[in-house]
């Protein structure tokens, strides 16, 4: 099994490793694991997924008005493919082994869109992001990299194990939306991928229980409530601001683990008292000091179990760039609200 990488900050990546068992990518169940899975090496630029060059030029000439500039996205869902025509699907089945003719077309997507052979029809699908049943964006890959991830994350059942699931984490750009005229994935956004990883509940939950020495049926709880608030469209600098600091900074798993769990935990000077609290919420406010670049607070708010007394706690993430980076470390928050 892959563990997930810490850096000296706290933040988790996964580490590449072996093909892992996978789930329902997309959807959410608490008590599933999943491992880590390769980034495949293939760096060459690819075409879109469809005959236009961009979204943006797909309306050109047609009197719209100028596309918006292209916002950074940073957020965590599900990996869907579908055929954008007849034609490639006719192409796509005449590669099937003929022992597989009769079987469902998502199991066969997943698994012929695997085989190298098939990756010139793995360009030409339109790939969706989804979050539960819900389709946020198309996804164009940036080139053969992303690409062969985003094949990576689609379910394939007979690879699945009890108790597995994956996520796709994906950053890039966020462009004018397709028309909405009936083609798969019509009326949304089109998010160019220039980053797409595999995240794993399984990896999480390794380190966060070797983090704080806890039981596995204690951290998976808190595992689940935290990560949940990553679930959203992540093209906002808030949401991209608390999505960084939920699926890369694992001391924030740790802290919340240590406030729910005291009685596990060596008191100190921040927590003198074995009084439970429990996490309430998760909001963002810019920082007291920004300077010319932005920078918000990622503010935990949690609630004393048995006095009912408030306390926050909060880490503050760059979010100027692309990359998001954690400015300060988690740490007790004062401010006012």
């Amino acid at each position: 099994m892959n563990l997930p990488q810490l850096t000296a900050g706290g933040s988790l990546r996964t580490i590449a490793g072996s093909t892992p068992a996978r789930g329902l990518a997309g959807e959410w169940q608490a008590g599933l694991g999943m491992t880590a899975i390769t980034h495949y090496a293939m760096q060459s630029e690819i075409a879109p997924y469809c005959s236009c060059t961009s979204a943006a030029n797909a309306t050109a000439g047609s009197g719209a008005q100028a596309a918006a500039p292209a916002v950074n996205v940073f957020s965590v869902g599900g990996i869907a493919a579908r055929f954008p025509s007849l034609s490639l699907e006719k192409e796509f089945l005449q590669t099937l082994d003929e022992s597989d003719q009769d079987r469902n077309i998502d199991w066969l997507v997943a698994r012929y869109l695997k085989q190298t052979d098939n990756l010139y029809i793995a360009r030409e699908m339109t790939w969706l992001f989804q979050q539960g049943n819900t389709d946020v964006y198309v996804i164009h890959p940036q080139s053969n990299y992303e690409l062969q991830n985003l094949v990576a994350l689609l379910y394939d059942p007979t690879l699945s194990d009890v108790g597995s699931l994956i996520w796709g984490i994906v950053r890039g750009t966020e462009g004018t939306a397709l028309p909405d005229d009936g083609r798969v994935g019509g009326g949304l956004p089109v998010l160019t991928a220039k980053e797409v990883y595999i995240a794993s509940s399984q990896s999480y939950l390794s380190a966060i229980t070797e983090l704080t020495n806890g039981t596995p049926q204690n951290v998976l709880p808190i595992f689940a409530q935290v990560f949940g608030f990553a679930i959203n469209a992540g093209n906002t600098d808030p949401q991209r601001a608390i999505n960084y600091v939920v699926l890369q900074y694992i001391s924030a798993y740790a802290q919340v683990y240590n406030l729910r769990y005291p009685s596990q935990s060596q008191p100190t000077s921040e927590l003198p008292t074995q009084e439970p609290y429990s996490l309430t919420g998760i909001r963002t406010a810019p920082s007291a000091v920004q300077g010319k670049n932005k920078v918000l607070d990622v503010i935990f708010s949690f609630t004393g179990l048995q006095t009912g007394l408030v306390q926050q706690w909060y880490c503050s993430v760059d979010v100027t760039g692309q990359f998001p980076f954690i400015n300060a470390p988690f740490q007790r928050y004062y401010g006012i609200g």
